[in-house]
């Protein structure tokens, strides 16, 4: 039925998420993927959130919502739940970036963009990137702290 809550209220699910990771959560927010990290599939919305050592992604199953509708399938490549957290010691810049043109804000309202500049999973240098709306430009001024 719509409206129905099945799962933690919010105040739970972060108590649940700094048990899993053993440190408290600095800051949260939604935030859609942009690109950048290995073979996740873009994009896609999720929950972004920063610890004293990582910067993590989180999304749930995702659902085309025509086929919620008519009983079908989920969104080919999203319909997974995914975790990728960046250790903030691999972390070598972020850059906050919000639209300047008067026109672009106008006609074109993109949610901030912060780029995170690091290392993946395999060493190899690589630019992630993330529209996080609220809170892009306190992410930014934490990840740019040296961990």
């Amino acid at each position: 039925m719509f409206g129905t809550n099945r799962g933690p209220s919010p105040e739970e699910f972060w108590h649940q998420v700094e048990a899993e990771r053993g440190e408290k959560v600095i800051k949260y927010s939604l935030a859609q993927y942009q690109g950048g990290w290995g073979e996740v599939v873009a994009p896609r919305w999720g929950l972004v959130y920063v610890t004293d050592s990582a910067f993590c992604f989180r999304t749930f199953p995702q659902r085309n919502w025509l086929s919620s509708l008519l009983g079908g399938g989920e969104v080919p490549g999203k319909s997974e739940e995914l975790e990728f957290c960046i250790p903030r010691s691999q972390i070598s810049a972020a850059e906050f970036r919000k639209p300047m043109s008067f026109l672009k804000k106008i006609f074109a309202p993109d949610p901030p963009t912060v780029r995170i500049a690091c290392r993946d999973e395999y060493q190899a240098e690589t630019t992630v990137t993330f529209q996080i709306d609220p809170g892009a430009r306190e992410f930014a001024a934490i990840l740019s702290v040296a961990k």
